[in-house]
């Protein structure tokens, strides 16, 4: 059976009420009842989900009322968020837009292969850093405690030569080539792909921690 969001916890926002603050973000929190209060704990971070993944908001369960199963958060202030609204609460492990993209029944997503490509590569004081023109907005660095520094970049054949899928964090290399990627650079593995974004399930989500025990 497809997971969807209706499977995980909703909130019913009660009321919102604004905090002192001395920071550039004013805080809020949150109340509201809340539904399947066993599949979250407080101290813990969720997503407050809005539609399309954009303009969902992290935030955090400071407390739990389990007899009247109300729910009490603390996040930024987000005008997407509205009393008398119902939101899907879901853990922050993956990111909204992997919510967002997997669920999407428009979403594109284009198989590629994955091989080694060329990789700018600089050093300071303590690490290593890698990016690729290939690989817009992606950084790796690397610990290396014997590295002193550098005075430039330079380009290092073949040295970007694997990935990493959103979902599930499988290595994408020579060895296991083939990907799925979208419009806005997202990256999935040909099982991920085939189980989760082909099939619109978040099924994926069950596994981590309690989450549909």
């Amino acid at each position: 059976m497809t997971v969807d969001l209706s499977r995980f916890p909703s909130l019913d926002v009660l009321e919102i009420r604004p905090l002192a603050h001395d920071q550039s973000t004013p805080q809020v929190h949150i109340r509201g009842s809340i539904s399947n209060a066993d599949l979250v704990t407080v101290g813990e971070r969720y997503w407050i989900y809005v539609d399309g993944g954009a303009e969902s908001e992290l935030a955090d369960l400071i407390k739990l009322d389990y007899s009247s199963k109300t729910a009490l958060f603390i996040a930024n202030l987000n005008r997407s968020i509205a009393e008398g609204r119902s939101y899907p609460i879901i853990t922050d492990y993956w990111n909204a837009y992997v919510y967002a993209a997997v669920i999407d029944r428009s979403h594109e997503w284009v198989k590629i292969s994955v091989g080694s490509i060329d990789a700018f590569e600089s050093t300071k004081p303590g690490f290593l850093e890698q990016t690729s023109p290939l690989r817009p907005g992606k950084t790796r660095v690397y610990p290396a405690s014997d590295l002193h520094g550098s005075d430039g970049v330079r380009v290092v054949e073949r040295a970007w030569d694997h990935e990493h899928c959103v979902v599930c964090n499988a290595r994408i290399d020579a060895q296991n080539p083939i990907g799925f990627v979208d419009k806005a650079n997202l990256l999935i593995c040909r099982r991920c792909h085939d189980a989760y974004a082909a099939t619109h399930d978040l099924g994926f989500v069950l596994n981590y921690p309690s989450w549909g025990h």
